[in-house]
């Protein structure tokens, strides 16, 4: 799904970053290095690569997240009921 997003990111015509708002995010030197090096090999830039992430996380289904925090939730249980 990731280069799917960041094919259609290449192709103006169906490009709907239109009306964007910027951000400005601070990564660690390794991780732009690995992110540089995956944009150099998927032929785009950075930006574009980072924009096909965030739209693969946003569009990926919510019960992934709710599934991941169910079973934190439920093997932690203990602990928290102690904390509490």
């Amino acid at each position: 799904m990731f280069l799917g997003l960041l094919e259609t990111s290449k192709h103006p015509a169906i490009d709907v970053r239109s009306a964007m708002t910027s951000f400005t995010i601070e990564l660690p030197e390794e991780q732009v290095r690995r992110l540089r090096d995956l944009a150099h090999k998927l032929g785009t830039t950075p930006e574009d690569v980072l924009c096909a992430g965030v739209q693969e996380w946003l569009t990926s289904p919510a019960t992934d997240f709710a599934h991941a925090a169910s079973y934190v939730l439920k093997k932690n249980a203990e602990l928290y009921r102690r904390l509490s």
